[in-house]
């Protein structure tokens, strides 16, 4: 259905209700005005009628016919109108224009018809042979003894009163309209008052719809669209407050969610996400714009999940359980589920809450403490094995082979340097975290050249039992605010792992140089290479990629460890590229600047 503005409502119906009075009106007053008009031309023409009546009784008695035509052309003149005589039976008598009328017979007209009855009659009607409208009288004449003898009949012609009438309508009319020109103009500046603060009102509704409260709706004089005014305006301002608060409540509700290292999925009855926020994107790897308004089986690709899902919809008590995403770095979650409450009925029907929180972290440390207690256990179980085992063996012999108590004591030797090489490690890393937390670590200025020249030296033993030449490409005057002997003690680890794992007669390259106000020490050999899925574990306690080849080398597991405890207490950190049969480049990365410490260094 059509809608028009009020403006057009009430405008065409007040030109409307006006129009209407109008011709109520001049219909009135030209019936009132015609009614007076021939109410006074009846009792005009009847009293005439009278007279004519009076003197022509003598005549009508005694069947005087010239006398009548003559009375009644002489009064028909005196009266400007027509003046009929007829007889009892209806029969033309007298005329003033003579001759008898066409048609049916003189007492079948209604005037004469109740005149010859003794009554007075009148009508208007067309008149042919004149060709207009007559108003006709007739009156009966009566003898002296009360009979009725005839009746004379006036009329007259009723075109002035017409055009009088018409006249006096015609300026009703035109006054009419005058007025009621100046009463639409009247209305259409009402309509325009009354319209345009609801038009306002209207527009000022769309600004808020649209949630713009700045401008107020202004109040007009009519009492009532002005209550409507101030009450809109109030709206607004309430509006306004509730929806900052509901704002306000909202960013820090996002705030909170983004900012949430749990994931956190909301799905709705029909199972249809709501929300997610940006740490359950990350950990399912989807997008939380898109994920929102899809299916939990459109947007979740994991079937461990939409099951757990499906089963909150089946029970109304909390759940929690595990998962496991698998990938190229597989990744753990645990999950924990509540049924939402409906608001009108507080009944858990409303949807599912999901919480995921990544465990990856604290399952990896897990298995970090695993192995680190299994290969802390081993590497002091096999040489303490072995110097018991040897000790007995050289208690059984007694003083057998002097040359097999000394091959059995070297290997006593041997095994207790390594003992002693895994606590001095330990010891080492235990002296960093601790002297690093209380904060006693030096920092000094240093150039780095001395440093690397020193790291070669004590590699060198090794490097040339091996055939190898350890090269160094350093600027002479690149310094760095560092730990001198912790940054030596790091490119040591790096080069005697190099060397060990180098086929002999190879070259272990050392460069060292400042990037974007940072200092770069980079180790690369020519070995083998590390395949990457070792790559990330590389620098934990204990790891080893060849385990016999690293304990039958002298190994102790702990160096890289070493390596990568000390960038951290630089606040920088350790990177290594490798490939199988390419070789490997470790890179050391920390800051220039200096930076804030302890009078105490770790030796």
């Amino acid at each position: 259905m059509s809608r028009r503005k009020l403006f057009w409502k009430l405008v065409p119906s007040y030109w409307l209700v006006l129009l209407c009075s109008l011709l109520v009106l001049t219909g009135y007053t030209y019936y009132s005005a015609q009614s007076v008009y021939f109410r006074e031309l009846k009792t005009t023409l009847e009293a005439r009628a009278e007279a004519v009546a009076e003197r022509a009784r003598t005549e009508l008695i005694r069947d005087e016919r010239e006398a009548l035509d003559a009375l009644c052309r002489t009064t028909a003149e005196l009266l400007s109108a027509r003046i009929t005589v007829v007889d009892s039976e209806g029969r033309l008598v007298a005329s003033s224009t003579g001759g008898m009328p066409s048609g049916e017979g003189l007492s079948a007209r209604p005037e004469l018809r109740e005149a010859l009855q003794g009554k007075r009659g009148a009508q208007t009607r067309y008149d042919h042979r004149q060709g207009r409208n007559l108003f006709f009288v007739a009156v009966p004449v009566a003898n002296p003894n009360g009979e009725v003898i005839g009746a004379v009949r006036v009329a007259r012609p009723v075109t002035d009163i017409r055009n009088t009438l018409d006249t006096m309508a015609g300026r009703i009319l035109l006054a009419g309209l005058a007025v009621g020109v100046v009463a639409m103009v009247v209305g259409v500046v009402m309509a325009r008052r009354i319209s345009r603060p609801l038009e306002a009102m209207r527009l000022a509704a769309e600004r808020y719809a649209r949630g713009d409260f700045e401008r107020k709706v202004p109040v007009p004089e009519i009492e009532e669209i002005g209550q409507l005014a101030q009450s809109m305006n109030w709206m607004a301002e309430r509006l306004n407050e509730n929806l900052n608060t509901i704002r306000q409540q909202q960013h820090e509700l996002e705030s909170v969610l983004s900012n949430m290292a749990e994931g956190v999925i909301a799905i709705d009855r029909n199972e249809s996400i709501i929300k997610m926020n940006r740490a359950a994107g990350e950990m399912l790897r989807v997008h939380p714009g898109e994920a929102r308004g899809r299916s939990v089986q459109e947007a979740i690709r994991y079937a461990n999940l939409q099951d757990f899902i499906s089963e909150m919809f089946a029970s109304v008590m909390p759940r929690e359980g595990d998962m496991t995403v698998y990938g190229e770095r597989d990744r753990h979650f645990h999950v924990y589920g509540v049924r939402l409450l409906s608001n009108e009925h507080n009944v858990p029907d409303a949807g599912v809450l999901v919480v995921l929180h990544d465990v990856t972290r604290l399952r990896l440390l897990e298995q970090i403490r695993r192995d680190f207690v299994a290969n802390v256990s081993h590497e002091l179980k096999t040489p303490v094995t072995s110097i018991k085992g040897f000790v007995e063996m050289l208690s059984d012999s007694g003083a057998g082979d002097h040359g097999e108590q000394k091959r059995f004591l070297d290997i006593i030797a041997r095994q207790a340097r390594r003992l002693e090489a895994i606590i001095t490690d330990l010891l080492t890393l235990s002296q960093v975290d601790d002297a690093s937390e209380r904060g006693e670590l030096s920092f000094e200025s240093c150039r780095i050249l001395p440093l690397l020249e020193d790291a070669r030296h004590l590699c060198e033993t090794r490097a040339r039992d091996r055939r190898m030449k350890i090269v160094i490409d350093c600027p002479h005057d690149f310094s760095a605010v560092a730990n001198p002997h912790l940054i030596e003690q790091a490119v040591v680890n790096l080069l005697d792992n190099a060397v060990k794992y180098s086929e002999p007669g190879g070259q272990v390259r050392v460069r060292a140089a400042q990037h974007s106000g940072e200092a770069r020490i980079e180790v690369s050999d020519q070995g083998q290479g590390i395949d990457r899925h070792h790559l990330d574990r590389l620098f934990e306690r204990f790891y080893r990629v060849d385990k016999n080849r690293s304990r039958k080398m002298g190994g102790t597991g702990l160096g890289l460890a070493i390596v990568k405890h000390i960038m951290q207490v630089h606040e920088g950190h350790v990177e290594v590229e490798s490939s199988p049969g390419e070789g490997s480049t470790f890179r050391l990365r920390f800051p220039l600047q200096s930076r804030e410490g302890g009078d105490a260094a770790v030796n």
